[in-house]
């Protein structure tokens, strides 16, 4: 009876079950929904990989600035530093502290508009801005925005704490600066596709590239650059990277060679991590080469060039995760000063030959003659490179 009564209802509909209350295994659901249980396609494939990049390559910009924006270096860092420090903390990804960083540099570094020296607390409110921006754009839980800015802090003392009607009138100036493109093109943007089942290198590939995001130098360079020399600093770190595979994925990105090579050199300043580059030249739709090279000590000053055709290494026992416990899992670390490089293979120490000639002295003999070695056409010319690094 209550069927009967049911049809002249007028909130009534008469539709097929569809199978919802089926109990045999195997059917209904799985029919109606294919592939919901079974295996996903994957965000990106593999084919559609060099069309990708090639679109993030024509929207990719350098941001370039004599002083660094911000009313210098210092302004800069701050700003980012607060950045990486607040995404930390909050356990936010690494994406949202770039994308932070890249509103920043977008805003407020061609102009140069903020300057510590006069209004040192508009850099934070900048700061605070854009990271909350990001944070709306790639998380999927953010706190208000007073108890973003009270959380990120570092301590309770903190001198600059903004309401949160003044951050959202710097929003809407931030967002009318940007023109509502909230989704620039970052390193991540290149790592996190082809490094989607490797875990363990993304997050080393993270660590390297938010430790140095602070650096003046890092607007000077587009995105590819960055993303490729987190790989080369990664694989010389042997976290989970293997020649072949680094050669493709290095082919993919199709970052110019200095550049690149300049970007590493400048993590490796930064967070003192080993770095090598071998001959990894890429020509249209091929594959960049293999060279076996000689490993050569860096040159003593931090202004020497990498060869755009030779390889290099910094001496370093330090590895990705180690660098990680030091620095914490993203924030900035200070730069640490690469030790001078020892003599050169084939080249006899000045202390030890002072110390032969000594005791041949002291026992009467005639010390031998000392034949100088023939240095490799690197070594000679190392004091005549140029500079490429910006100081």
């Amino acid at each position: 009876m209550a069927a009967f009564a049911a049809l002249f209802d007028p909130l009534y509909c008469p539709e097929e079950h569809l199978d919802l209350y089926r109990d045999e295994p195997g059917e209904g659901a799985d029919e109606q929904w294919p592939g919901q249980h079974g295996q996903q396609e994957p965000a990106v494939l593999d084919d559609e990989l060099p069309a990708l990049f090639e679109a993030h390559r024509a929207k990719e910009g350098v941001v370039l600035a004599e002083d660094g924006g911000y009313g210098g270096a210092a302004g800069r860092e701050a700003a980012v530093g607060w950045v990486s420090r607040a995404a930390a903390r909050l356990g936010f990804s690494a994406l949202t502290a770039a994308l932070a960083a890249a509103y920043l540099d977008r805003c407020f570094l061609p102009g140069g508009a903020l300057r510590l020296g006069d209004q040192p607390w508009m850099a934070r409110l900048a700061a605070v801005t854009c990271f909350a921006l990001a944070a709306k754009v790639e998380e999927t839980r953010v706190p208000p925005l007073l108890d973003l800015q009270l959380y990120a802090a570092a301590d309770a003392a903190d001198p600059y704490v903004f309401e949160a009607k003044t951050v959202r009138r710097m929003e809407l100036l931030v967002l009318s600066a940007l023109g509502w493109r909230m989704h620039p093109v970052t390193p991540f943007s290149y790592l996190q596709p082809v490094l989607a089942d490797a875990a363990t290198r993304l997050r080393s590939c993270e660590g390297v590239l938010l430790a140095v995001m602070a650096d003046w130098r890092w607007p000077r360079h587009r995105p590819s650059a960055w993303a490729a020399a987190a790989l080369l600093i990664t694989a010389a770190a042997g976290d989970g990277g293997d020649g072949d595979g680094d050669t493709e994925l290095l082919a993919l990105i199709n970052a110019p060679e200095d550049k690149t090579a300049e970007c590493a050199k400048i993590i490796s300043e930064v967070t003192g991590m080993s770095f090598l580059a071998c001959d990894v030249g890429v020509s249209a739709g091929n594959k960049r080469k293999h060279a076996a090279a000689q490993l050569y000590s860096p040159p003593p000053s931090p202004s020497g060039v990498i060869g755009a055709l030779s390889c290099f290494s910094c001496e370093s026992s330090t590895s990705a995760t180690a660098m990680a416990a030091a620095v914490g899992p993203w924030a900035p670390s200070a730069s640490v000063s690469v030790s001078s490089s020892p003599e050169p293979p084939g080249r006899a120490p000045k202390r030890a030959a002072a110390a032969s000639a000594s005791a041949s002295a002291s026992a009467g003999v005639a010390p031998p003659v000392q034949v100088p070695h023939q240095l490799p056409p690197d070594e000679e010319s190392r004091d005549a490179w140029p500079s490429t690094c910006a100081a």
